[in-house]
Parts: C-alpha cells; structure tokens; sequence
C-alpha cells in the first residue's frame, strides 16, 4: 500500500517507485483471504438485505477468489453505467437504492456495493480512489474525467488483489484502454536487410485513432486494423527501440514496444590450420580457426566435409576446432561456414593434400598433468593446465597436439575445454568451462594427439567445477515499530542467473538470526517479522558456500520507525459545550490507518475510537457541566503498541455580565449600578474584576470593583450634574481570567429634567394655551421615538440574513447562529450540531426574561423555550439531511401584535460545497480571463491565471486550487475549515 498526498504543490519533478506483483489464476484460486476485521463492517440494516444476495451469487462456489470473481461478472453483466444516475432518495442507502431499484450509476456505485458485497459473506474489501490510465505509456496527460473507483481484496501473503466490477460504458473515456500489439519483429530479434518493417495490430479503439512510431525513419504505410511501418533511410548496425502508439478521438492511447537487432555484416570466418596447400600424412587431422561475429548466440560452425566434427567451439572468443572421424588421404577441400543470429552467412575455404602411410613403429609417450588450478574451475571462466609429455626413454617430446577434456568418467561423454602443444615435453594450456555446464566432479583429460612418430596418450586427474553465486534480498527500506514486514531472498549461480536449491542461508536482523533453506526457485521467504525498538538496523542475507557453490553475501539497511501520536486538539475546552478531540498516529511519513486509540479526558471520561486510512482520528463530545475549571490532562493510548502521549488543556467557563440600575434619573441625582457576574451554571463569580465606563457629555468616567461572594461588584457615587438631560451610556466588561472567559454589556440611562421646576418649553410656548403646548410636546416625542425604532428595524434587517417583523415600539426578536460568523452566509454541515441563539429585548433593548417563544424549523417542527434573565435562549439542531431549512420565531404578549424572526440555513455536505464554489470560480474566470479552457485541469487553470494577475492573488489562488484537488481527488476528510479556507480565498482573490 502506497498513499501519497501533500498540502502544497509540488514545483519539482518527483518519482514514485514500486514493484508489481503479478499472480497467476492458479495461486489465486488457492488463496486464503485475510481475516483483518477492520474490513469486514456492513452497517446492520444493510446486512440483512445485501447477504442474502451475496450468498445466492456465490451459491456452489468454493474458493473465495472464485466468489469475488462471480460477485464481479453479476454486477457487471446485470447493472448498466449510467452517468445521469438518478440518486437514491432520503432514508434509503445509497447501495441500497442501486442494488434493488435503480439499478444504474458509476464506479464508485459498482464498486461499493462489490465491497459490502463481498465483505457480509466474510471477505474483506475496501473501496479505492485513482485514475483510469494507460498503464503502458511513459508520458500521459491524466485529466479529472479520468477519476475512477475500484476495489480491492485483502489475500494472506498476496496482498492487496485489484477487483472491478464497473460495467462497461460507452462514455468517452472508456473503462479498458484500445488494445495495440506489435507481431513483427518479435522481442529480442536479430534482422537483416535493407528494408526493415513493424507490422502489427490494434483494436477497441474510439473513433479517428491515429498511429504514431517513435523512430523518424519509419513512416506509416499500411493501416486498416492492422498495420505497417518501413523504414525510409537505411537503419545502422545495433540495438534498436521500437514505440508504437495509438491515440483516438476521446483521449484514449495505448502502446507497444519491441527491442530488436539490426545486423547487416556478416560474420568473418578464418581458418588459421592447415594452410592453403599444405601436405600432410598424420592419421589424425584438425581444421582450426576463429570467427569474428558479434551475434554469435548459441549457433556454431559447420563444415562442408561430412568426415570431420567438430570438437572444440568457445562461443567467447570464437575458436574453433575440427577433427577427423575416418581415415583420409588424397586432395581434400573444405569450407567452414557460420550464420549469424541475423541470418548473415560468412566461410573460408582450405585445400591440402594428406598422403597416405603404412603404419609406422611409432614411440610410446607418457602425458602427465603437473598442475591445475588446485583441481577446481569456476563456470564461466579460465583456468590453466600444465603438464608434461615423455617418450619411452624419458626424453622430452615436441609438437604434439595436446587437447583438454573434460568428463564425469572416461567412458563418458568429453567436452573439449582447450587445445595445445607440446614444446620440449611441455605443455601450458588456457581452457575455459561454460557457464552452462553443471557444477558437479569431472576428470580433467589431457590427450596427447600422436602423429607418425609418436604414440598418443592421457592424463586423467580430478576436477571439480564450482560456480560462483549471488544473492537478492528484498526488504522494505523503512518499516513502523510492531508492526509485520517481509524479508525474501534468492540464491542464484552468478553467471548464468540459475536458482540455487535446497541451500541453507542465514538471514540476520537485529542479532536475530534465521537459518532457511531455499526452495526449487532459489527463494526464501520470512513473513511476520516485527521490531520493537526504533533506529536503523542492517539485514543481512549470507550464503556460506558448499561443495559446489562459492559464498556470497548482501545487506540493506531498515529503518524502523517510531510512532508518533499528533493531536491537533483545542488547548481550551468550554465547560457544558461541545469538543472535539482529533489527531493524527503515523510513524515519520506513514500513516498509521485502522489503529485502535484510546483516550482519557482528564481520568474521568474514557473514548474509543479508531484512526482512519490516513491515520486521522476525530471524536466529539460534550465537556461536562460538573467539569473542574483549570488545567485537565488528555492521555492518547496505543495499547498494543505502548505509546502514550500527554496532552494539558485548558478548561474554562463561559460568563454572563448583567447589570441593575434605574431606567431614569434626574439631573442631581445620583448613579447607582449593580454589576453580577455569573458562570454558565449561573452560579457566581467572585473576586473577579469588572470594569464600568460611562459616557456622557462626550467624557468617559472608567470604575473597576472586584466581586464579592455573591459575584456582584457595586459602582455609586457617580452624581448627574444639574445641567444635564439626554442619554448615559455605559458598559460593564469582564476581560476574562484563568478560568473564566469574558462577557460584557451595554445599556443606557436616561436623564430626564425636571418637569417641576420652570424650563425651555415654558418659554417656548409661553404665548400658548395649556393644552397646545402638551399637544405639540408628545407629537413631536412620538414622531422622534417613530423615526428611532424605524432605523433600528432597518439595520437589524440589513445585518445578516435573518427577516424580522416587529411592531412598533413593541419587542424586538432576533436570530442569530453563533458558529456562523460573519462574512460567511448562513451554510452548515450536514451532521454537525447547529446552535441557534434567539433574543428578546423590550422597546428600550432591555432584555425580557421568562418569555415564551415559539421556534418553529422545518422537519423538526415546533417547540417552546423561556427566555433567560439576558432575554435569550439557545436551541442546538443536527441535521442529518441535505436542504434548505427554515427557523421561524415568534413571540406574542397578552393580546398584543406578533413579533417574529425567521432565517433559512443550507445544509450541506462540505466536500460537494467546495467543489460547488470551485466550479462557480471556474466559470467565472472564464467569462473574464483569455486562454481559459473547458477541459483545463486545476494546475493548468492556476498557471493560466497566474500569468494574468498580481502577485497579490497568486496566493489565495493557491489556496483555491490546493483545497480543491484535496476535496475532489482525495479521500481526505473536509470540513467546515477548508469550506471557510475556499470562501475567504475565492473572495480576496475578486477583491
């Protein structure tokens, strides 16, 4: 399993590397599946609908990859791709809905349902995110429309087996790539010829496919299904790499490739003995000579003379050497002849004379091996014999032929290894074993070829072959503490790259050491390997040699890693509100997915929960009401591995600041205000300070007090001055301390003059009656108050989102949702619990306590609440649909007019909003910027843009398209932070 996934662009090439393996049928019908429960999970009410479905697909089926296979093909041949799929309704499961009614829908409909599927009859599967591409071509542009589902099935010692069961569809895109096969020339060919030709074939195509060679001395002249490239300027001598590529009209290419030899010279045959006229009478006759040819391969020499053999060939260094099985005399032509791996013929012809003799007394010589090579010969190399040869009196021989053998026994079959002569009763011969002969005991021959003089003779001492070996190992580079990896090893001879069996090898890591015998393909395999300790370790893979093989040795390093807990919690949790406890396990830059994870809130609360495939993890809950104030500590426990980390966090209390005082003063008189702090459990505060600031005649008079027991602080001695009239406004504020969190309120005092002393409006309307000038006072007091609690409506409404409608001069009722701040429109997640906060304050903006409300909200219906002392109460909903929801209070006093407040909220899946946003941004910038296209991907989009805008929008443009592809193209989870993240940046980049 390889997951790769970053926050940021890449702005370097990077590679990935991996080994793929490739199982035959037959392996896989007799595999085993995993019994990892971690993948095994059907939710209930699914089970109990889909099993019996699995098990009538399965019926009579024993292996479970004959099972997966059958589970496949039904849902391939009995459901259609449809990418107008209609989506399930409300309260049906969406797997639900395609197995049993719609029948229709993509991958990831096909493939979720194979995963439930097989895992309610005990299989386990997983659903996988990638990309349909070609496999075969080096260089490939991958475009989103290529986004594809699969699944794959957790087999013991296979791993990971790829299953898909989306049927086929006639999108452009299609789900198997056009088929291209070259016939001509096969892999590893060997031509010759000046015209030269790729011929082969392709199929399951699209429309207008076009074939492209990646040689510029071919040109295309046959196409119809089959095909034909010739060559259009001569081709040198040497290795050639041949690419042939078709690409159709919807962007669907596939390739082959063939690696082939171009050999247009023919091989150079030479025979160095006898020479060209030549007379000879020795009974026994050698044709020696060498041939110069590259391409030699596995082919040897032939002669013309069917009375001759041939008795010595090194393919190496082409020598050769033939001998007479019969008797010869008279004139005597022949020609050796090589053909070349490419069909290139080249010979040399010789003409000697052999005259024919009566057997001679001849002399008795003694041949006898002096040293060689302390009796032992690797394969595939030289090795020198020296001897020397004697005739019956002990006097030294000269020029006599000498050959080298090699056989199991004398009577055996001989393989010629070299060929010499004798000089002054010496002989020192270079021979050379083939790397495709057997290790094993063997005589060493050496044969003294007699002549008309000398009798012939042989040695024959011991000879052992030994080969030299290599071995493989294969492990990963970096492995987490505790957990499984695999060590595999192969023992193979050197030279010719044979396996080695039943060998013992020495695998050691971490001073452990594990002796292992290799099997018929040279292999050894140590599955279920842990290490507990992080830090760099060697293994070692160590073949100690044998009879017949030398030793040899490899070793790699593993760093074994340790496990690191990351929480991105909240280091302040509020007493009686919601929390959430998150982080990240992974061990460097692996995830630790599917691991089980303790946590302990301050030894109280204990959670279970388990990360997820990129070794995340997220619980909420709510902090209890009865909660201590101060540090608390967070314990994240890894059981099984023993890993622990501490986390401190800050509990703190929300507060509530009011304060009492008259409505109205008089000028003279004097301010008393009464500041209560509170706690959420509306219990006090004390020895807290809060601070007042007054303002009146443009000046600000700032108190602080402490609280008492009672958590209330008294501010007085603040006297009105006597010519004074109008409105003082004031504000309590709490700035929060080591457990409290701050609060503040707002009110005003008005100051009203004296009626009962003489002043302006006696002057005024002193030339009017009475009852005028009382008329006219209150008309001119209600139009003032008319036009104030106009504006004030006007702003409520132009504030946010929310309609109100109240009386005039009657309550005022407002909603807000707290989590919701401002720019943001009023969107939230599908799931996650939404607070609504509605508020009730008389004409004067006091708050008014103990009032009924009436809330009202779609699918949830209606509900009473009492406003609090503030005049305020709090609801929380979750909404576990998609929609438009619609929250309507109201409020209604005796016989009075309603007063109500109503908002809608959209609910939503996070992940489909910011896709929403992105193709909104998509569309836009095309309607404004040059060069933006409809196929375009996010990277491409982004450096179109960039070349068109200020520096100062390349960052939130980054930003856009970053949480884009992690939103569209990954597994990872989006939340409200990233929704916030793609709103703000797409907002600052149009500003």
């Amino acid at each position: 399993q390889q997951i790769f996934f970053s926050e940021y662009p890449f702005t370097n090439t990077y590679n990935v590397s991996y080994i793929h393996y490739d199982f035959d049928l037959e392996t896989l019908k007799k595999a085993n599946v995993s019994r990892d429960t971690n993948y095994l999970t059907v939710p209930i009410e699914l089970l109990e609908k889909i099993k019996p479905l699995a098990l009538n697909i399965t019926a009579n089926l024993n292996s479970p990859f004959e099972k997966l296979i059958a589970i496949e093909d039904y849902l391939r041949n009995n459901y259609i791709y449809d990418g107008n799929y209609t989506r399930a309704p409300p309260g049906i499961d969406p797997v639900e809905w395609f197995l049993f009614y719609s029948r229709r829908g993509v991958c990831t409909h096909f493939n979720s349902a194979f995963v439930l599927l097989a895992r309610s009859i005990g299989l386990p599967a997983r659903l996988v995110a990638g990309y349909l591409i070609n496999s075969a071509a080096e260089y490939q542009i991958v475009k989103p429309k290529q986004k594809h589902a699969y699944a794959e099935v957790l087999f013991e010692d296979l791993g990971w087996i790829t299953f898909d069961a989306t049927a086929p569809c006639n999108c452009l895109m299609k789900a198997e790539p056009p088929k291209l096969e070259i016939i001509y020339p096969s892999e590893g060919a060997y031509i010759s010829g000046s015209k030269i030709t790729i011929a082969g074939e392709a199929y399951g195509f699209y429309k207008n496919a076009e074939l492209y060679i990646n040689h510029t001395g071919f040109s295309l002249t046959f196409w119809n299904g089959e095909f034909a490239f010739d060559n259009t300027t001569y081709i040198q001598d040497g290795e050639l790499s041949i690419e042939v590529s078709i690409s159709d009209a919807a962007g669907n290419r596939a390739s082959d490739s063939v690696k082939f030899t171009v050999d247009n010279t023919p091989p150079k045959v030479s025979i160095t003995f006898p020479s060209n006229g030549t007379s000879m009478s020795t009974p026994t006759i050698y044709i020696n000579g060498t041939i110069n040819e590259l391409n030699k391969g596995n082919l040897k020499p032939y002669i013309n003379d069917t009375r001759f053999t041939l008795a010595y060939w090194n393919a190496s260094t082409g020598t050769f050497s033939f001998i007479n099985q019969t008797s010869i005399s008279g004139e005597i032509n022949v020609e050796v002849t090589f053909v070349d791996l490419a069909g290139n013929r080249g010979s040399d012809i010789v003409s000697f004379t052999v005259s024919p003799q009566q057997p001679p007394t001849r002399i008795s010589t003694h041949t006898n091996i002096t040293s060689c090579s302390s009796n032992m010969a690797l394969k595939g190399s030289t090795f020198r014999v020296e001897g020397n040869v004697y005739d019956s009196d002990g006097n030294p021989v000269s020029n006599l032929n000498v050959v080298i053998y090699i056989a199991k026994d004398k009577n055996g079959e001989k393989e010629i290894v070299g060929a010499g002569k004798v000089v002054n009763g010496h002989f020192n011969i270079t021979c050379y074993v083939s790397k495709e002969i057997n290790v094993g005991d063997y005589l060493i021959i050496a044969e003294t070829v007699g002549d008309d003089k000398y009798e012939g003779s042989t040695s024959d001492p011991p000879l052992r072959v030994l080969a030299e070996t290599t071995v493989e190992l294969s492990c990963p580079e970096k492995v987490v503490m505790g957990r499984m990896f695999t060590v595999n090893g192969t023992l193979k001879e050197k030279l010719s790259g044979q396996p080695i069996a039943n060998q013992t090898v020495c695998v050691t890591i971490d001073s452990k050491s594990y002796l292992l015998t290799t099997d018929n393909q040279g292999s050894i395999n140590i599955s279920n390997l842990t290490i507990w300790q992080p830090g760099n370790y060697t293994v070692t893979l160590a073949f100690n040699g044998s009879d017949y093989y030398l030793s040899s040795s490899c070793s790699k390093e593993i760093r074994v890693l340790a496990i690191t807990i990351t929480p991105t919690t909240n280091e302040t949790f509020i007493r009686g509100e919601q929390a959430t406890i998150s982080g990240r396990i992974h061990a460097d830059d692996i995830p630790l997915d599917f691991e089980n994870l303790t946590i302990k809130f301050d030894e109280k609360t204990t959670f279970t929960t388990q990360t997820n495939s990129e070794g995340y993890f997220n619980i909420t809950f709510k902090v209890p009401e009865n909660q201590t104030l101060g540090e608390a500590l967070i314990k994240y426990s890894l059981e099984y591995y023993s890993v622990e980390k501490l986390q401190r966090i800050k509990v703190m209390a929300r507060t509530t600041i009011q304060c009492t005082n008259k409505n109205t003063l008089k000028p003279g008189e004097t301010l008393n205000v009464t500041v209560s702090l509170t706690d959420n459990l509306n219990q006090p505060v004390t020895n807290a300070t809060v601070k007042l600031v007054f303002l009146f005649k443009d000046e600000n008079k700032t108190f602080e007090k402490a609280t008492d027991n009672n958590g209330a602080a008294e501010i007085f001695n603040i006297t009105i001055p006597k010519d004074f009239s109008g409105n003082i406004t004031y504000t309590a504020t709490f700035n929060g301390n080591e457990f409290y969190l701050p609060s503040s309120y707002k009110s005003s005092i008005k100051v009203v003059p004296d009626t009962s002393s003489p002043n302006m409006l006696y002057f005024l309307f002193a030339g009017f009656p009475i009852p005028i000038v009382i008329i006219s006072a209150y008309i001119w007091r209600r139009r003032k108050a008319t036009r104030e609690a106009t504006h004030e409506v006007q702003a409520e409404q132009e504030k946010s989102e929310v309609t109100i409608t109240p009386k005039m001069e009657g309550p005022k009722l407002s909603i807000e949702f707290p989590q919701i701040q401002t720019p943001f429109p009023l969107v939230w997640g599908v799931g996650e619990p939404l607070k609504v906060k509605i508020t009730l304050n008389d004409p004067s903006n006091h708050p008014i306590p103990s009032a009924t409300i009436k809330l009202n909200v779609d699918k949830f219906g209606e509900k009473k609440l009492k406003t609090s002392k503030d005049g305020e109460v709090e609801a929380t909903y979750t909404f576990n649909e998609k929609g438009t929801y619609k929250f309507k209070a109201s409020y209604k006093k005796d016989e009075g007019d309603e007063v109500t407040a109503e908002a809608e909220v959209r609910i939503v899946d996070y992940k489909e909003e910011v896709v929403k946003l992105f193709n909104s941004f998509y569309t836009s910038t095309k309607e404004k910027y040059k060069g933006v296209g409809d196929e375009m991907t996010p990277r491409e989009l982004q450096s179109t843009l960039m070349s068109q805008t200020s520096q100062v929008k390349h960052k939130p443009l980054d930003t856009i398209i970053s949480t884009f592809e992690v939103a569209n193209y990954s597994l990872h989870p989006i939340t409200r932070k990233e929704y916030e993240q793609m709103y703000l940046s797409i907002n600052e980049f149009w500003s």
